[in-house]
């Protein structure tokens, strides 16, 4: 296991602004999804002059080079992001976000009316980044969204969960219309159904078959996730639930995840006695547990460093490990962002990764990788290699 050489990166803090999310479109541009202030929209690289209330949900897309190539802004009074963005089969773009209920109705919400408190919204894209049509989703009172999917058939799935009743985590089946045509819901299964205070779907993947297989956790508190237990789940493209799995191992959290021939790897975070390790989770195609593995990066003076893995994508025979990592005892925090291979079980080679923050990354081809998040105040789009 090689010596991660630790370098400091000075955080500029950006207020009022929410990172996204980060794809490549079938045609090699790149779209990156988000929120931001009146204060941040520069930062950004909005170049759009429209603006509409304390915080407006945007879209910017990107040529292959990465140049930027234009931008749409979504927003009304109150504030509102985007959190997810896919390209629905028939080449256009969704993106998903929250919208508060003082936005619906003024604005681009103008004629929109709202279910409860913090709604879900999509927008539907052309290519051209003119909207197409939109819709509100959501429960009674206030709910979260945290990604979209969409399959080859025309389907788009949502997944996120309710603030309010905060025992449920919500996934919805939409056409490319944006017509709703299903929901399912996933109540707490910790110990007992009845005993989880917080239920969350945090992310996903689509799998073969058609199936989309989740990710989450279920709390006994919803404030501290107190002895929260994470649980993954497979619905088929109907959103009945095929298999289902909840993973009593204290104090772990998963972030990214990915498919492979004998089953799934998911990746995270396992606190243990006061320090953060990656961690890796293996299950088989029935989602039980096969194996777990942790690493933790290695200071100057031989001791472990706060360690987070984030994102998990095949790479030839293994995969390629994304995460950050910085020392707890600085009185101010310098993550350093840094990648490593897992491969049979084994973590080898950690790699230096461009120092952004709210960084995402996305997978290219066999070798190259794409990333992207803020280079001090400034987005930027940079390219990996791994060849």
């Amino acid at each position: 296991m090689k010596k991660l050489l630790l370098s400091l990166l000075i955080v500029i803090m950006v207020s009022s602004l929410y990172a996204g999310k980060f794809i490549e479109t079938s045609d090699h541009n790149f779209l990156y999804v988000g929120g931001a202030s009146p204060e941040t929209r520069e930062a950004c690289g909005i170049k759009s002059t429209e603006a509409f209330g304390f915080s407006d949900a945007y879209i910017i897309k990107y040529n292959a080079k990465p140049e930027y190539v234009s931008d749409a802004v979504f927003g009304g009074e109150g504030s509102e992001y985007f959190s997810g963005v896919c390209e629905a089969a028939d080449g256009t773009y969704i993106a998903v976000g929250c919208v508060d209920a003082k936005s619906i109705g003024t604005g681009k919400f103008t004629g929109m009316k709202g279910v409860g408190g913090q709604d879900l919204f999509l927008v539907k894209f052309d290519k051209d980044l003119k909207v197409l049509d939109e819709t509100v989703l959501g429960t009674a009172g206030d709910d979260q969204v945290n990604d979209i999917f969409a399959d080859k058939e025309g389907n788009i799935f949502v997944i996120g969960s309710s603030l309010t009743d905060a025992k449920k985590a919500y996934a919805y089946k939409l056409s490319e219309d944006l017509t709703l045509i299903k929901t399912a819901t996933h109540v707490g299964s910790h110990k007992k159904a009845r005993d989880a205070k917080y239920t969350d779907f945090e992310g996903g993947s689509l799998i073969k078959g058609g199936e989309l297989l989740l990710y989450g956790f279920s709390s006994l508190d919803i404030n501290t996730e107190n002895e929260a237990k994470v649980f993954m789940v497979i619905y088929d493209k109907n959103l009945t639930v095929k298999k289902y799995q909840l993973y009593y191992v204290d104090d772990i959290h998963i972030y990214g995840i990915a498919e492979k021939e004998d089953g799934f790897i998911g990746v995270g975070t396992l606190e243990e006695n006061d320090k953060m390790y990656g961690y890796v989770l293996n299950v088989d195609k029935e989602l039980m547990q096969k194996s777990k593995d942790r690493f933790s990066a290695i200071d100057d003076e031989g001791k472990p460093d706060e360690t987070f893995f984030f994102t998990v994508h095949p790479y030839k025979e293994g995969f390629f490990v994304t995460g950050d990592t910085f020392d707890k005892t600085e009185d101010i925090f310098f993550p350093v962002n840094f990648g490593i291979i897992y491969k049979g079980d084994k973590f080898g080679e950690v790699i230096s990764l461009p120092q952004l923050t709210n960084v995402e990354y996305v997978k290219l081809n066999d070798t190259d990788f794409a990333t992207a998040g803020f280079e001090g105040s400034k987005f930027v789009i940079k390219k990996i290699s791994l060849k």
